[in-house]
C-alpha cells in the first residue's frame, strides 16, 4: 500500500490530520473509496488496525474529527456540533474530490462508530451523501485512553454535554423522498452497554428502513461499545463484504 500523512484545509480556521492509504495495484474489480470517521475519544490514529487488513483491497481516507488527534482545535466551547464535524467532512471529501478525483472513480462508502456514526446520519440530512453508506456502531475496548486524553477540552465536554442529545432520526426518515438507493451496514457489539442491540434495532435500523434505505445488521458476539481492536478481523470482513 502507499500511506501518505496529510494537513488539510478545509475552511478558515480549521485543518484536519489525515492518512490517506492506496492499495500499491489497482484492484479488480474496481472498489470504492473507503472513509471512516472514529468516535468520541478516537482520532484516525483509531483505525490503523483497520487499515492493515484493508489496504489491500480499498482507498482509505481516515480525517482526526476537529479537537481530536492532529487536526485544529477550536477554543469556543459551541464548535463541536454534529454539524459542524459534518460540515468539515464535506469540505475535505470535496477538496479531495478535486485535487485526487481518482479516489472517488468508483464512488465512496462512509463508516462511522458511535459519533462518527451521528456524523453519517447527519450527511444524509444534508444530501450530501455521496453512493454509499455504512454505519458502524461496534468498536473497539482498548488502545484509546491515550487519544481521548489528548482530545481539546472543548471536544471532549461537547458530545457529552451536547452532542449525544443531537436527534437526527425524522430528517432521515425523509430521505426516500428525494429519491435514490441507499444502502447502509449496521454492527452492533452483543455486549455494548452504551448503545445496546434493542436501541440500536429501534433508533438505527428502523428508522433507516423507514427512509427505504435497503438495510444489513450484524451482531459482533462477545464485543462491547468498542472494536477495531478487540474484534479488528470481524469488522474488516463486514466492511468487505458490504463493499464487494
Amino acid at each position: 500500500m502507499s500511506q501518505t500523512e496529510q494537513i488539510i484545509q478545509v475552511s478558515e480556521d480549521i485543518q484536519l490530520h489525515t492518512i490517506i492509504s492506496t492499495p500499491n495495484q489497482p484492484t479488480t474489480p474496481a472498489r470504492p473509496a473507503l472513509v471512516l470517521f472514529h468516535f468520541w475519544g478516537g482520532a484516525n490514529n483509531t483505525y490503523r488496525p483497520l487499515i492493515t487488513h484493508l489496504c489491500s483491497d480499498f482507498s482509505l481516507i481516515l480525517p482526526s474529527l476537529r479537537g481530536w488527534g492532529e487536526s485544529s482545535r477550536p477554543t469556543n466551547p459551541g464548535a463541536y456540533r454534529t454539524a459542524d464535524y459534518g460540515a468539515d467532512m464535506v469540505a475535505l471529501l470535496q477538496k479531495l474530490n478535486s485535487e485526487s478525483p481518482e479516489l472517488f472513480s468508483n464512488g465512496v462508502v462512509l463508516f462511522g462508530h458511535s459519533m462518527g456514526a451521528k456524523i453519517a446520519q447527519w450527511l444524509l440530512t444534508q444530501q450530501h451523501l455521496l453512493p454509499h453508506s455504512a454505519t458502524i456502531r461496534a468498536m473497539d475496548r482498548g488502545g484509546i485512553v491515550a487519544d481521548a486524553v489528548a482530545g481539546s477540552e472543548g471536544a471532549r465536554a461537547a458530545w457529552p454535554r451536547y452532542g449525544m442529545g443531537e436527534d437526527f432520526e425524522d430528517a432521515v426518515k425523509g430521505y426516500g423522498k428525494y429519491g435514490g438507493a441507499l444502502r447502509v451496514l449496521v454492527l452492533v457489539g452483543e455486549l455494548d452497554m452504551v448503545e445496546p442491540e434493542e436501541s440500536v434495532k429501534k433508533r438505527t435500523v428502523e428508522v433507516l428502513l423507514q427512509s427505504g434505505a435497503s438495510v444489513k445488521a450484524f451482531t459482533l458476539s462477545g464485543t462491547g461499545h468498542l472494536s477495531p481492536i478487540e474484534a479488528q478481523e470481524e469488522v474488516a470482513d463486514a466492511i468487505r463484504g458490504f463493499c464487494l
